[in-house]
């Protein structure tokens, strides 16, 4: 999956994909040590710095390309227990600004995290017939 962002501004230092795809084994961390699970409840991800891989949300380095910032992302080990649906958001950092400040996409009202759904092979390949009385 190719994903685009295009932060709508300019000084764009970094840009980030956010996401939870691929790490279905991280789910029951509790990066902020809270009680509650990461996959139940999301952390705060301003301290995620892009590439830690010690959590369920992983920030991943976007390269700048005309027009905004791109990243490839696959889904990658997928058995029936990595099946499922997954979050992803972007964010960005203005030139200037401290490490750890980010800009989310879906800090603008009305704009909420991305959905991937990733399913068996099996599943995608399947042919529905119907009967006829």
């Amino acid at each position: 999956m190719n994903a685009f962002f295009d932060p709508q501004t300019t000084g764009v230092a970094t840009a980030e994909i956010l996401t939870n795809l691929n790490r279905r084994d991280r789910a029951q961390l509790d990066a902020n040590g809270h009680g509650i699970e990461d996959g139940i409840k999301a952390p705060n991800a301003a301290n995620f710095a892009a590439g830690d891989d010690s959590k369920y949300f992983k920030a991943l380095a976007m390269t700048p390309v005309t027009g905004g910032f791109q990243l490839t992302l696959n889904a990658s080990n997928i058995g029936l227990a990595k099946t499922g649906a997954y979050r992803l958001t972007s964010r960005y950092r203005l030139n200037g600004e401290q490490a750890g400040t980010c800009h989310y996409f879906n800090d603008e009202g009305g704009h909420r995290d991305h959905a991937i759904v990733v399913s068996p092979k099996k599943a995608r390949e399947m042919v529905w017939s119907t009967a006829r009385f």
